[in-house]
């Protein structure tokens, strides 16, 4: 049967994601959606492309906003799922042979960090990889969670379903030397690691 002529629902559809690419190690992957929905690694270093399925189960009847890729806990590719008030932390394994598997990592109660309206489910609308930040339209408006403190942050009222896009920028305090003897240099202070979203 032509692809023309077979029925809609029985055609492999998949669409790309209006999502920032993730970079882990050597490899950038990224997330494509529909009815074969998974994700593509492409190694920069062996200039290869590979094709990662998703946890079926985990992705079953969701949309672009509940599922976002990730850098797993302890290294590696994951990816964060909400479903309902709960997010789950993923975590891709690879055994010797190199077949990919995913691992449950952690959960989190959304509604026990938020004081979320039930009738409206929270979406993933950016993340900040060099945080660990996720941005969330929730009932409540536009707010941030850190993933591993758990600590929260409001930023707006807006419910809008736009995508953000965090980005960080580092600076270097310069510190002048003290005492008598003044060097040519002075020296540079480590740089923090600012959050994307505000202090």
């Amino acid at each position: 049967m032509l692809p023309f002529e077979a029925p809609m629902s029985d055609l492999p559809t998949l669409s790309f994601c209006c999502r920032p690419v993730l970079m882990v190690r050597d490899s950038l992957y990224w997330l494509l959606t529909g009815n074969l929905r998974s994700n593509h690694e492409f190694d920069l270093a062996r200039r290869s492309l590979a094709v990662i399925p998703m946890l079926v189960d985990a992705t079953l009847g969701t949309g672009n906003h509940i599922i976002w890729l990730m850098p797993a806990e302890g290294g590696g590719l994951g990816f964060l799922v909400l479903a309902g008030f709960c997010a789950q932390l993923w975590n891709g394994k690879k055994d010797p042979d190199g077949v990919a598997s995913w691992v449950l990592g952690r959960i989190i109660q959304l509604d026990e960090l938020l004081p979320l309206n039930p009738r409206m489910l929270p979406w993933i609308v950016g993340f900040a990889d060099d945080n660990n930040e996720v941005l969330l339209c929730t009932s409540i408006g536009i707010v941030t969670v850190q993933l591993e403190s758990l600590q929260s942050k409001k930023l707006s009222e807006s419910d809008g379903w736009n995508y953000f896009y965090p980005f960080v920028v580092y600076t270097a305090v310069l510190h002048e030397p003290q005492g008598p003897m003044r060097g040519s240099s002075a020296d540079a202070g480590a740089p923090t690691r600012p959050s994307p979203f505000g202090a």
